[in-house]
């Protein structure tokens, strides 16, 4: 992936020139640019050697010199330490500029986080479906350019089509947007943190994205049982639930997260004493809440079920209501885990001292 992009910034001027631009913030002169990998750089404080991906350098229109160091990722994880480094290569020069190029937006947002301890150049973050649409722009009349956008389209690095109000109206006439809905699904799994949730449920061998009772959801299931088994994703059929869409109709979709459990299970009425305890403060964080004994929640398995209207959160771009969705499920669950007391009753879900 580094060469062909390397190569294509080589061969496609118009592209080169604008994504430069979009670091640079200036005019270039586009004749002078010269594109290396794995240029070999002296770490002084290990006395080692450092190979930064890509180093681009060239003159300004002004006259003045640049230099472009670029680290690409497709699945690693990102490094601040080995951004460090390359920043550390950077220190005196004039015009010094850091590029962190990656797939994934867990690793857009952490590189994004540390950018303030940049300290010799400054420092942009992109993700490769950011790069895909200044490629497509610039692709005319190179046809390399065109086999890397094909081969970036199937590897799922280009920019995915937002959920939108229309799809939402005809998914509940025909139900076409459930590949859509198993995307999302995936992005929220793969490419956001669930840290907050309870230490129990972060074993990623519990961990699943499930399509049945009317649900799309990742499940986190309490290893070793099943009993107090987290579910997070979209309602879309509420006939096994049991509970009214959070618009209160028989037909829409909602983001939801609940908590189940075994109706005769030893220790449900203390969950539910954790449970309830929480209600208030969970109402506040938007959506609406059922529970057990509320008289509108009929699904004997339910301890608690918070929901809200996915229409609510489908403004902007993916990216942008992916984290919509995200923030609403982790102020949900900062109101029922942060002190840890629903956690507790929970693993004591089936517990002979329960």
């Amino acid at each position: 992936m580094t060469e062909a992009f390397v190569h294509t910034l080589r061969l496609n001027a118009a592209f080169r020139a604008e994504w430069l631009r979009s670091i640079i913030g200036k005019e270039i002169d586009s004749e002078s640019v010269e594109v290396s990998t794995r240029t070999t750089y002296k770490n002084e404080l290990t006395n080692t050697s450092i190979y930064p991906d890509i180093r681009i350098r060239g003159d300004l229109a002004s006259g003045a010199t640049f230099t472009i160091l670029v680290e690409v990722k497709w699945d690693a994880p990102y490094s601040f330490d080995q951004i460090a480094k390359y920043d550390r290569l950077l220190a005196g020069s004039l015009e010094a500029h850091l590029v962190f190029i990656c797939a994934r937006s867990l690793q857009w947002r952490a590189a994004r986080q540390n950018a303030a301890r940049i300290q010799h150049a400054r420092f942009h973050v992109f993700k490769w479906e950011q790069i895909f649409e200044q490629l497509q722009r610039a692709s005319y009349e190179c046809a390399f350019t065109e086999e890397l956008i094909g081969f970036m389209r199937n590897q799922g690095l280009n920019p995915g089509e937002p959920i939108t109000l229309e799809m939402t109206a005809a998914y509940l006439v025909a139900k076409p947007f459930m590949p859509r809905l198993e995307r999302y699904a995936n992005k929220l799994m793969h490419e956001f943190d669930w840290g907050f949730l309870p230490h129990a449920y972060r074993d990623p061998s519990k961990l699943d994205i499930r399509s049945r009772w009317g649900r799309l959801a990742l499940e986190f299931a309490p290893a070793p049982s099943w009993n107090g088994a987290i579910t997070i994703g979209f309602l879309y059929d509420n006939s096994d639930h049991k509970v009214p869409f959070a618009d209160g109709s028989g037909n829409s979709v909602d983001l939801f997260m609940r908590i189940e459990a075994q109706s005769s299970i030893a220790g449900r009425s203390a969950a539910n004493k954790a449970i309830n305890a929480k209600l208030t403060g969970l109402r506040e964080t938007g959506g609406v809440v059922r529970y057990e004994g509320d008289g509108i929640n009929r699904n004997s398995h339910t301890l608690v079920i918070v929901q809200r209207s996915l229409t609510d959160l489908l403004v902007g771009n993916e990216d942008e209501q992916l984290q919509q969705m995200h923030d609403q499920i982790l102020r949900w669950s900062n109101a029922l885990f942060a002190d840890g007391t629903v956690a507790e009753a929970l693993a004591k879900l089936g517990s002979p001292a329960a």
